[in-house]
């Protein structure tokens, strides 16, 4: 494909799409210097501007494709583009993708909402304003974005946050049936994992519950959170002295926890402090 885009380039010089097209498939072979030196250059002289729809499309990918340092400036030549060609949804989507990779939640939202207004329906658009809405524990608006989303596009994430929510709304028998449908569909989401100890802890499962806990860490070792979940389990279960090792280990770190789960082990040292009232 390179070499014949090459050739339709050469005869054809101001072909503007056609070295749209070669700049792809250079992306596709890493070649991503020689796309930033020839290809753009070439594509701003044939456009008579850097401002160009097919030029900021083209920097935008090239950004991403460069990876995470780059999504800042990826997302800026998208935005851009969108302006030169406004309600372009799919342009759109790919602006939402890195709000969302570049974790801008107050951008992400204003772009979600934009979508929504075009397709009410969109899977990712109602993801993010499911997520967002519970992570301000608005329960019913979070709902209905997060069953939006997983019917038009069943993704585990969403999956995940239906799942969570409904066991945070005490519907147990749901959020466990939604938190597996999260895993069958990405058995390395670590969160998933976390999620379903959390219900089957909720449901009194403690010993399932212990092995999905271990589960998410044996994916990912990092999230305190995780820890934090284990730990109550643990103290339910009675094995206080695993409980308070893995407290220990988190105190360490508790400036990482959001403040919601550092008054979560607050609580938890306190009841695992010996002579402690309860």
């Amino acid at each position: 494909a390179r070499i014949k885009l090459t050739e339709i380039t050469e005869l054809q010089p101001k072909n503007l799409q056609a070295f749209g097209m070669l700049a792809i498939a250079m992306m596709q072979m890493k070649d991503f210097d020689e796309v930033e030196r020839r290809v753009l250059p070439k594509m701003e002289s044939v456009a008579g501007t850097p401002d160009n729809y097919l030029v900021q499309i083209t920097r935008g990918q090239l950004a991403y494709q460069k990876g995470r340092p780059f999504y800042p400036a990826s997302r800026a030549a998208f935005e851009r583009a969108a302006v030169l060609r406004p309600g372009l949804p799919m342009l759109l989507e790919w602006i939402l993708r890195l709000d969302f990779l570049l974790d801008d939640k107050e951008t992400a939202e204003k772009h979600a909402r934009q979508i929504l207004r075009i397709n009410r329906n969109h899977g990712f658009a109602n993801y993010i304003m499911g997520s967002l809405m519970l992570g301000r524990d608005k329960r019913a608006e979070a709902e209905d974005y997060l069953r939006r989303s997983v019917s038009a596009s069943k993704s585990a994430a969403a999956l995940n946050d239906l799942a969570e929510l409904l066991r945070k709304s005490g519907n147990y028998a749901e959020a466990e049936r939604q938190a597996r449908a999260a895993i069958e569909l990405s058995p390395d989401l670590y969160f998933a994992w976390d999620t379903l100890g959390g219900v089957l802890a909720e449901t009194r499962r403690w010993e399932d519950a212990e092995k999905a806990y271990a589960r998410a860490l044996e994916i990912f070792q990092d999230d305190l959170r995780v820890h934090l979940n284990l730990a109550k389990l643990l103290k339910q279960m009675g094995n206080t002295v695993k409980a308070r090792e893995i407290v220990s280990q988190i105190q360490a770190r508790r400036g990482e926890l959001p403040p919601a789960e550092q008054k979560e082990l607050a609580i938890l040292v306190r009841e695992l402090t010996p002579g402690a009232r309860q």
